[in-house]
């Protein structure tokens, strides 16, 4: 029994040996009992090399690179048997170091365009609605310095009028004034209120009414007392040869086309009406919205005494007191010499956007 196990234990040896490839030198020596013409035979597998390359299997033997591809450097030759491998005589001052010998590479071949990607293709309209999104705006891109101080020369009246000039006219089709007659080419267009700029008006009796105007209302009649500002007369005849004339009312057309008739009888000083549904109804106000006239409104002007009424285009207003009784009023003749000498200006709001301003008063 116990010879066989001996002999299974050797025989795994031999076989563990020769898988390892385990040298010679590194096998168990034979035991003083055994004979030496009983040695066991040389191991048929090959003794591994000396020494590995670094990065290979230990099993493996590794060939040389090319010499074109390398940097290689000649090792020293040793001076005696007692030189350190690791320690050549270089290294401690013994001689200069080896020469370094630099083979050329060959030149790399050029790169290759990388393979079109399964996705959409840059042209396609997504990626150019994207780039268009993401691209920002000439609005919203920082200013120059030359650009910021031409701005701050030019004055908060240019700001005025270039925000008042977004807001695009209205296209022919849409506009709610005809197109220019011949007689008004190269005239400004004059924008008047009614109530409370023109004249006053009560359904009350009063005493010295100029005019008294029947209006049906949920049929029957009622009587509207009509009093003319101071100088409206005299107002309209200084303006109507040389401004487009526009009465715009925020009052219903039953009461105000009719009073207007009164007013103008020729029909010769105000050339078009407008009344509440022209307006727009913004936030409880009406609101008279210049850019739907159809006029190019650097040459537009607007008189009213309600801010609300003129809230998108305040660089085209001239604001006036509110007018009920006063008989000592002279606003309207007053404004006469300034408006003929807008009608000498380029663009109005250049000049009336500096005189922003606001009064009280109510009134269509």
């Amino acid at each position: 029994m116990g010879v066989m196990s001996a002999l299974t234990a050797a025989f795994r040896a031999a076989i563990w040996r020769c898988l390892c490839g385990i040298p010679d030198t590194h096998r168990r020596p034979p035991s003083p009992s055994a004979s030496t013409s009983s040695s066991r035979p040389a191991s048929p597998c090959p003794a591994a090399p000396a020494m590995a390359v670094a990065g290979a299997p230990i099993y493996a033997a590794t060939p040389d690179p090319p010499a074109d591809l390398i940097t290689s450097v000649a090792p020293p030759t040793p001076t005696s048997s007692s030189t350190r491998a690791s320690s050549p005589a270089w290294r401690r001052g013994g001689g200069p170091p080896p020469s370094l010998t630099v083979h050329p590479l060959p030149a790399d071949p050029p790169p290759s365009p990388p393979p079109p990607s399964p996705g959409r293709p840059l042209n396609s309209p997504l990626v150019a609605s994207l780039a268009a999104l993401l691209t920002v705006p000439p609005w919203r891109r920082q200013p120059s310095a030359a650009s910021s101080d031409a701005r701050r020369r030019v004055g908060k009246s240019t700001v005025v009028a270039r925000n008042d000039a977004r807001r695009s006219a209205a296209s022919p089709s849409q506009a709610l004034l005809v197109p220019l007659a011949p007689e008004d080419v190269g005239k400004k267009c004059l924008v008047l209120d009614l109530d409370e700029t023109l004249l006053h008006s009560s359904f009350k009796l009063v005493p010295n009414a100029d005019f008294i105007v029947p209006v049906e209302i949920d049929r029957q009649i009622h009587h509207v007392y009509v009093q003319k500002r101071p100088g409206v007369d005299a107002f309209l005849r200084a303006v109507g040869d040389k401004f487009e004339v526009v009465v715009f009312t925020a009052s219903l057309a039953k009461y105000a086309d009719p009073v207007l008739d009164l007013l103008d009888p020729h029909r010769n000083l105000v050339k078009h009406r407008l009344f509440r549904e022209s307006c727009l109804h913004h936030k409880g106000q009406y609101v008279k919205d210049l850019s739907r006239l159809g006029r190019d409104l650097a040459n537009v002007i607007i008189i009213d005494n309600s801010p609300a009424s003129y809230l998108f285009h305040r660089a085209n207003a001239i604001p006036v007191t509110s007018w009920f009784n006063d008989p000592t009023d002279s606003e309207l003749l007053d404004l006469v010499p300034f408006l003929h000498d807008l009608d000498r200006v380029d663009n109005v709001m250049l000049v009336l956007g500096d005189d922003e301003g606001s009064s009280t008063g109510g009134g269509g």
